[in-house]
């Protein structure tokens, strides 16, 4: 997500710089036992971290109306991405913090802000992690890779590159083409693709979908040699 905003949203990397910065200071306050330090940075860290969760559920809400765009999407229909910002929406983060700085000091640690943010999956209500095989939580995966790379395509005219390690562990026959058909859709007008495998069926499985634009490579004991 980090990744993705810092190519699109301009001034998102200065604000991710200058929270952390501030983060800093604070938690150095809290493990001098300082609460009025401590709380003397909490209006330039509740103020940046707003920030930051607002670009940051703006990411969230574009890849949640997007998900079509994605060749997987049909796969995890009733998906839900949700983002736990790092506390409780309900009050502001200035209030969470000035609320939770007696905990804070006794912990030695700022607890509240976008540094605490998780994603979470939701698969018909329920956390994807439990209802996926592992399998599926790779294609999963790479339904999200694919949909970050239609972000930076249309939202900054970015063609980036894709490197995909070991793409077919823990795929079957069936996972591997469905993943492989998906990159073929969305990479060769949007991206430049990098695969690795062990596997030696990979190169035909390739060639039926990337026709005259890829080429295979062997690797063997620093060895690099083109398959023909």
């Amino acid at each position: 997500m980090d990744q993705a905003l810092f190519h699109v949203e301009q001034g998102y990397h200065s604000l991710v710089l200058r929270y952390h910065h501030i983060l800093k200071q604070r938690n150095a306050s809290l493990r001098k036992g300082d609460p009025e330090l401590a709380e003397s940075w909490d209006d330039q860290l509740a103020e940046l971290g707003e920030s930051i969760n607002r670009l940051r559920r703006r990411f969230i809400e574009w890849i949640s109306a997007n998900q079509d765009a994605s060749p997987l999407h049909g796969h995890f229909a009733g998906m839900d991405v949700v983002l736990h910002p790092g506390w409780n929406e309900e009050d502001s983060l200035r209030t969470q913090l000035a609320n939770g700085v007696c905990q804070d000091l006794r912990l030695k640690q700022t607890r509240k802000g976008p540094h605490k943010a998780d994603i979470v999956f939701l698969q018909n209500g329920t956390a994807a992690r439990h209802r996926l095989s592992r399998g599926q939580s790779k294609l999963f995966l790479l339904h999200l890779i694919i949909l970050s790379v239609l972000y930076l395509h249309r939202e900054a005219g970015i063609t980036p590159m894709l490197l995909v390690d070991d793409l077919t562990s823990e795929l079957d026959p069936q996972g591997l083409d469905l993943a492989l058909d998906a990159l073929s859709a969305v990479t060769q007008p949007s991206c430049q693709l990098f695969l690795t495998s062990t596997r030696t069926d990979l190169e035909s499985r390739l060639k039926r979908r990337f026709m005259s634009n890829s080429r295979v490579f062997h690797v063997e004991q620093g060895r690099l040699q083109k398959m023909v």
